[in-house]
């Protein structure tokens, strides 16, 4: 299972339990440093992790504490930015319809959508991405064969208005 570990509210990295224990065992890392994996609500400190021999943190009077601001960190994991793109570009593909962009923004989405997909499988703290490339790759399918239909309706459209001129002639 993956760990996230921070440290002064920067991101030290995600790393494996076995990095963890031996980074502990090495000071790389210490019981105080902020921890967070799937499952949990928020981070805690990796001396409360039990599957870690974490040096205990030490408790002092709050009032010896210096007066500091919160750490920022998110409990969400990272998300996919490739994931994110293909997105964004089969949402923007719908309006694009009406004009000449849904097709390139429908392959954006349509490539972007499986580079995402084949670096989540290869990445799992990006699992929370999936249902992000998903719809980009949904989306930017439907507009390319909505966009196939609209070309060949035209295409009918103009030949049926041939002939009707030329029966009108």
């Amino acid at each position: 299972m993956q760990i996230h570990i921070g440290r002064n509210g920067q991101a030290l990295g995600i790393f494996g339990e076995d990095e963890v224990r031996i980074g502990l065992a090495n000071g790389t890392f210490l019981g105080t440093d902020l921890a967070w994996r799937d499952g949990m609500g928020e981070w805690q400190p990796l001396s409360s992790f039990s599957s870690f021999n974490a040096p205990p943190v030490l408790q002092q009077d709050a009032s010896a504490l210096p007066a500091t601001t919160p750490i920022l960190m998110s409990a969400t994991p990272p998300k996919s930015g490739l994931a994110l793109a293909s997105m964004i570009c089969g949402i923007a593909a719908i309006p694009g319809c009406f004009c000449c962009v849904a097709l390139p923004l429908s392959l954006a989405a349509i490539i972007c959508g499986h580079l995402a997909l084949a670096d989540i499988a290869k990445k799992p703290h990006l699992e929370g991405s999936r249902n992000m490339a998903k719809a980009g790759l949904i989306i930017g399918y439907i507009m390319i064969a909505m966009s196939i239909a609209g070309f060949f309706l035209n295409i009918g459209m103009a030949g049926l208005s041939a002939v009707t001129d030329g029966l009108n002639r």
